[in-house]
């Protein structure tokens, strides 16, 4: 998911993860994403947690050098322990 530069910091990409994030919790699943140095303090404010970090060769894709991104994960607030 990205929000175009023109509707950057107008509210568009805290609506669409609040909306995942209430999905998410009504049916007590976990949500990933791996995120960028851009949007990573967006997902933070929303619960998410650093689990990896990766790193992309840039290059691969037209562009220059290495470019971290982070694998995040957050847990919904009410999980439903199953067992076995």
């Amino acid at each position: 998911m990205a929000t175009l530069p023109q509707y950057q910091n107008l509210g568009c990409g805290s609506l669409l993860v609040q909306e995942a994030v209430n999905i998410a919790d009504a049916h007590h699943i976990p949500i990933f994403c791996e995120a960028n140095l851009a949007s990573r303090d967006l997902f933070e404010q929303f619960g998410f947690e650093e689990k990896a970090e990766i790193r992309l060769n840039a290059g691969l894709l037209g562009g220059n050098g290495w470019r971290p991104y982070w694998a995040m994960l957050r847990l919904p607030e009410n999980p439903i322990v199953q067992t076995p």
